[in-house]
Parts: C-alpha cells; sequence; structure tokens
C-alpha cells in the first residue's frame, strides 16, 4: 500500500513476508482451536488462575526451567523435544483438573443472538479504529440474518449490552429454549405430513434426556467408585424438599 492510504495509520508502507512453518520447523504449526470449542477462556478468573498453578507446579515437578538452562547453554536436538513434550503434557495435565465450560443444547434463538452479538462488536470495532470489517461481517451473515444494525455508536453500544444480557439469560435456559424450539418442529412436521423428521425429534429429545439424566447421576455420584445402589426421588416433582422423600 502506498504512503498514508486509507486503513493505515503511519506514513511507513507495511511489508508482509509469509514463511512456510513446515519448512522452517520441520513439522506443522498447531491450529487454535475456536472460542466455542475451548474448555475454559481467560475470562474464568478462577479457572485461569487454577490452570496457571496446577501448570507451573507440574513444570516445577520435572525440572523444567533447570533442563531449560542447560539448552541455552548447550544446544541439544532431544532435550529440546523432551521439553516440548513436558510442557504440552502440563498444559494437558492442568486443563484435566479446572472446571470445564458447561456444553449447551443448541437453539437458534441463541445462534441468532450469538451472531448478532458478533456483528454488532465488529461494526463498534469497524467504527472506532476506522478499518473496515466489511468482509468478516459478509461471512458471519452470509447465512441470513433477522436483525437490524443500529445507525450510531451510542446505539450499537447500547444494544450489544442488551444482547449480551440476552444471550446469559437464554444460556441459563437453554434446555427449556431447545424443548420449545422442537416442540415447534415437531407441529410444524405433523402438519407438513412429514411424520418421520417427527418421529425422528422426538427421538432425539429422549436421547438428549436421557443423556442429561446419566450426567446428573454422575454428579450426584461424585468422587466415589461404587455404584447406585439406591436413589431416592421426591413424590411430588414440584417439592423442593429432596431430603424428604
Amino acid at each position: 500500500d502506498p504512503f498514508l492510504a486509507p486503513g493505515n495509520k503511519g506514513d511507513h508502507r507495511p511489508i508482509l513476508i509469509d514463511f512456510s512453518t513446515q519448512r522452517l520447523f520441520g513439522n506443522d504449526d498447531h491450529k487454535l482451536a475456536g472460542p466455542s470449542a475451548r474448555e475454559f477462556t481467560s475470562k474464568d478468573a478462577k479457572n485461569t488462575r487454577k490452570y496457571c498453578d496446577l501448570k507451573f507446579q507440574y513444570l516445577e515437578e520435572h525440572n523444567f526451567a533447570m533442563r531449560l538452562s542447560q539448552l541455552e547453554q548447550q544446544w541439544d536436538p532431544a532435550l529440546l523435544e523432551a521439553l516440548d513434550r513436558d510442557f504440552q503434557r502440563a498444559s494437558k495435565t492442568a486443563a484435566k483438573h479446572c472446571k470445564r465450560k458447561p456444553s449447551l443444547y443448541y437453539s437458534k434463538k441463541l445462534a441468532d443472538l450469538r451472531k448478532e452479538k458478533n456483528v454488532l462488536r465488529r461494526f463498534i470495532s469497524q467504527i472506532k479504529l476506522g478499518i473496515s470489517f466489511v468482509t468478516a461481517i459478509t461471512n458471519t451473515v452470509s447465512d441470513g440474518f433477522s436483525f437490524l444494525i443500529p445507525d450510531s455508536l451510542d446505539a450499537c453500544q447500547q444494544r450489544l449490552r442488551e444482547v449480551q444480557r440476552q444471550i446469559f439469560q437464554t444460556e441459563r435456559n437453554h434446555v427449556v429454549e431447545r424443548r420449545k424450539e422442537q416442540q415447534v418442529e415437531i407441529r410444524e412436521s405433523e402438519l407438513k405430513g412429514d411424520k418421520k423428521k417427527a418421529k425422528a425429534i422426538k427421538y432425539k429429545m429422549v436421547a438428549e434426556r436421557t443423556k442429561e439424566m446419566y450426567r446428573k447421576l454422575r454428579s450426584y455420584k461424585g468422587t466415589k467408585t461404587s455404584g447406585i445402589a439406591r436413589l431416592d426421588v421426591p413424590r411430588d416433582p414440584t417439592d423442593r424438599n429432596y431430603k424428604q422423600c
């Protein structure tokens, strides 16, 4: 780009050089997992602190710092590979002891809210930074959208806060939202005469309820190795005093 071209903040011409990491280092680089696939994020302060403490504890137990100093003094490819493996093991070991982000059932309402949040955040960044995010926004809404973008920065920020609040509430009630949408799909399929699709959705609902039941049983069992011999169930489903069954 020429000097002072639109999008460039300085009077220097940027030079981009693309290197092949496979040819430089002999192996492919690791792809970062998307935000939705990550077990936890840095926004979770408690989990992040626990992860860092456990990771450094693992590295200290394996004399990582001392071995790294040896590598700095004398080059040893075998030691380098061993340190790399230990560093990866430390990450995986620490991650296993951290509380994982709960898996949420898919719902169209939640997907649409997340899409609107992503678009609003890019619009706000575009206004503040003066950089075009048209391509990213177009890719985000390529399969359609049902919301309007406010015409001012303040309105965008206000709407973003509202969408984030709705996402939080929807995530807390993700099971209820999922069931509502499935019931609507079943009624629509039956009205169209598509009994096969309606039956498939009903089977899916039963499978999801069964999965949720076993998840609750595992949480009640805790760290005990023995099986569950008895489980007290309240006679009245609405009774919250579960100790008196």
